[in-house]
């Protein structure tokens, strides 16, 4: 792996290929449904498959370098500051209105274009396992505890716990 690639970076040419997926996603529907030019889809698809690759490789070398301590939490806190802005959880939304949408019209249409519902489902997945990666680790620095050690743990012992219940007035 190329280390001098950051998270941002990584980051990035994730959402470009998330981007470039969507709008062939777009093209191509579009095409479809307006001619029948097999040569076309054909080249559509393979444009298609080379952005859903782009995608994935991107956001395999960020779990990768993640898992493999490659970065510092200081360069790993500007790409979670990106993944924290608003409007890329519209985004996520809009997305997803858009996959429910094309399959509400699949159940109530038997229209071949709305098949392709399932493609948008991959950018919404992308987009969520980039937040799932870059989530902060438990500890103090974010103001949260660290998890229990559940090996460790003592049991739960009361003085109270032979005595009847108080009564109440």
């Amino acid at each position: 792996m190329n280390t001098s690639t950051t998270p941002i970076r990584l980051v990035y040419l994730t959402l470009l290929g998330i981007g470039s997926f969507l709008a062939l996603f777009a093209i191509l529907s579009v095409v479809l449904l307006l001619s029948d030019r097999t040569w076309f889809a054909v080249l559509g698809l393979g444009s298609f498959a080379l952005a859903v690759s782009f995608t994935f490789v991107n956001r395999y070398r960020l779990s990768r370098g993640i898992k493999r301590n490659l970065w510092t939490e200081d360069q790993l806190e500007i790409a979670r500051r990106f993944m924290d802005q608003r409007w890329l959880a519209w985004v996520q939304v809009a997305l997803s209105i858009g996959t429910f949408s094309l399959f509400a019209i699949q159940l109530v249409s038997p229209r071949r274009e709305a098949d392709l519902f399932g493609f948008l489902l991959i950018p919404v997945g992308a987009i969520t396992e980039l937040s799932i990666l870059l989530r902060r680790k438990p500890g103090p620095r974010n103001g949260t505890f660290a998890p229990v050690d559940w090996d460790n743990f003592k049991p739960i012992h009361s003085a109270h716990w032979s005595k009847p219940p108080a009564a109440t007035e």
